[in-house]
């Protein structure tokens, strides 16, 4: 006799509902990461995250403004305490989409905070990982926009590149950061990737992609390379069938890479369902 939970599941994941990448999906994700069963329509929500990043040249980095660093310094502990802007006058209410980290698990939560120039600001919740970060006033944001682990800053600038866990670039009221966290209790169906190149030296300029995840207690691992060439197929979109399943506590992020040359801006975005444990 079928449990409840699998009756639950029958009754709304089922091939009339669902297409058949994720049904397919949903059986790997049973039959490969502990036997739970899992739902999308539970969860209903889907997730696009997007990135641009200039002046990539021919060393790997994350598709997104990290300070100059080529990649985030993800943390094993609540070591995210802070925010700041690099204009004085920036004195918005923004929203951060964040995770806490306990026993390499993640925990996905929301917060506001109210920015106060170049003072930093202490995060009403300390994380270990940030994903999103919007204007949620009326006025728009001037400034370049840090969440970072609460180290020195010169005129709202962190002095340490390396603390900062996410930028808005200055003029932008959102964050463009092709990398997230999936929580403890989610998982992550990718349906589909867009990439572009956009400028840079040559304009033949090749541009390779990949598409990285790594648990909290792992290291990072390519699931899927692909590239871009300016003047040509400067953009690239992909469906994805299967799907790539990043599974729950696993980070995930666009990276690029020029084949050769410098000053290459790129944009990147990855789209797809979160599932839930039923």
């Amino acid at each position: 006799m079928a449990s409840d939970d699998n009756l639950v599941r029958a009754a709304v994941d089922n091939p009339n509902n669902i297409e058949p990448r994720l049904l397919r999906a949903l059986d790997e994700m049973t039959a490969f990461y502990g036997g739970q069963s899992w739902s999308v329509y539970k969860k209903s929500k889907s997730l696009n995250k997007f990135g641009r990043r200039s002046g990539v040249g021919s060393s790997k980095a994350t598709v997104g403004s990290l300070g100059g660093e080529l990649h985030e310094t993800l943390l094993a502990t609540n070591g995210i305490t802070s925010v700041i802007s690099s204009d004085a006058g920036d004195n918005q209410t923004i929203t951060i989409e964040y995770h806490t980290i306990s026993g390499g698990e993640l925990t996905f939560g929301v917060q506001s905070v109210t920015l106060n120039g170049q003072t930093a600001v202490t995060l009403p919740t300390a994380c270990a990982r940030v994903s999103r970060l919007y204007n949620t006033s009326a006025t728009e944001m001037a400034g370049d926009i840090y969440v970072y682990e609460g180290g020195a800053t010169t005129a709202g600038v962190p002095d340490t590149a390396s603390e900062i866990h996410l930028q808005v670039d200055a003029g932008e009221q959102q964050s463009k950061k092709a990398a997230t966290s999936i929580s403890n209790v989610d998982a992550w169906f990718i349906t589909g990737i867009t990439t572009s190149v956009v400028a840079g030296t040559p304009g033949s300029q090749v541009v390779d992609f990949d598409l990285e995840i790594k648990s909290t207690t792992s290291v990072w691992r390519p699931q899927l390379e692909w590239s871009c060439q300016i003047g040509a197929l400067n953009t690239v979109s992909i469906d994805l069938d299967p799907v790539i399943i990043v599974p729950k506590n696993h980070d995930v992020r666009v990276s690029a890479e020029a084949a050769s040359g410098t000053g290459i801006d790129v944009t990147a975005s990855f789209r797809g369902f979160l599932a839930t444990v039923l």
